[in-house]
C-alpha cells in the first residue's frame, strides 16, 4: 500500500512536470490557483494587521485621552468652584448669573476640499440666528457662523473671523481679524502701548467668548497712518482638528 501511494505521487509529480513544459493551458490553471491562494493569504494577513494596528491606535488613543481628561480635570473644578463664588456674588448684587457652556462637538468635513479654514461641525443646540466662539485646548479656534442654517465652523485664520480682544498687561482693547497666515489686530491708537511679546486674550465684549480665553502673542507692529497694527501669532496651530468646543455664553 505504502508503495502505491508512493509510486501515485511520483505519477502526479512527473504529470506536473510535464504540464508545466508542455501544457500550457494547464500550467496556467495551476498558477491561477496558486496566485489566488496567495491573494487569499496576503488580503487575509492584510486584515489581521489592520485590526492589529486599530487595536493599538484605539489603546493609544484612550491612553492618550485619559491623560487630557486627567489633566483637565482640576481646572474644570476650580472653574466651577470659581463661577459658583461668582454667582453668589452676582445674586447679592441682584445681578444676571454667570453660566457659560462649552459644548464638544465634532468636525464633520471640510466646506471645500480646497479650503482648510472652513469645516461643517456638529452642534445639537445650534441657533441659526446667532454666532458662536470656538476653542480648541484652552486656546481660541475661530467662529461658528450659520449658512443653510447649519453650524459652518471659520478658523481664526479665516478672512471672515472678527472678534474682540485685549493686549498685554494693560489690557489695551482690540479688534482681531484673521488674513489666512496670521491674526491681525487693527485701529489700535498710534498712541498705545503695546510691545512684541505681549499676550493677546478676549475680551469677553462680543458675546462670542468669555473674557481671558489665549489668543497668542504679539509679533509685530505697524503704524499706519493714525493706528498701530500688530500682527499675532496664535497659539492654536492645529492643521486637521477633529473636534472644539463651543462657547454658548446665553
Amino acid at each position: 500500500m505504502p508503495k502505491n501511494r508512493i509510486v501515485l505521487g511520483l505519477f502526479f509529480i512527473a504529470l506536473l512536470f510535464v504540464s508545466f513544459n508542455y501544457s500550457s493551458p494547464f500550467k496556467n490553471q495551476v498558477l491561477s490557483f496558486s496566485n489566488n491562494i496567495k491573494l487569499f493569504f496576503i488580503d487575509q494577513y492584510d486584515r489581521v494587521s489592520g485590526n492589529i494596528q486599530r487595536h493599538f491606535r484605539q489603546k493609544e488613543q484612550i491612553k492618550s485621552l485619559e491623560k487630557e481628561v486627567e489633566t483637565l480635570r482640576s481646572p474644570a473644578q476650580l472653574s466651577t468652584v470659581f463661577a459658583t463664588k461668582l454667582n453668589q456674588f452676582l445674586d447679592e448684587a441682584n445681578l444676571t448669573n454667570y453660566n457659560p457652556s462649552l459644548n464638544l462637538s465634532r468636525v464633520i468635513a471640510y466646506e471645500e476640499l480646497d479650503n482648510p479654514f472652513r469645516m461643517w461641525i456638529e452642534h445639537s443646540n445650534f441657533d441659526k440666528n446667532r454666532s458662536y466662539g470656538l476653542v480648541h485646548k484652552g486656546f481660541t479656534a475661530g467662529i461658528v457662523y450659520p449658512k443653510f442654517d447649519k453650524p459652518l465652523a471659520h478658523l481664526q485664520l479665516d478672512k471672515r473671523v472678527v472678534f474682540s480682544v485685549l493686549i498685554g498687561s494693560d489690557r489695551l482693547l482690540g479688534v482681531l481679524f484673521g488674513n489666512e497666515k496670521n491674526l491681525l489686530i487693527k485701529y489700535i491708537p498710534a498712541q498705545a502701548n503695546i510691545r512684541i511679546g505681549d499676550e493677546v486674550i478676549t475680551s469677553g465684549s462680543d458675546n462670542l467668548f468669555y473674557e481671558g480665553i489665549k489668543v497668542g502673542k504679539v509679533v509685530d507692529i505697524k503704524i499706519k497712518n493714525i493706528y498701530k497694527i500688530a500682527t499675532v501669532e496664535p497659539y492654536m496651530r492645529v492643521k486637521k482638528p477633529n473636534f472644539f468646543y463651543i462657547v454658548d455664553l446665553n
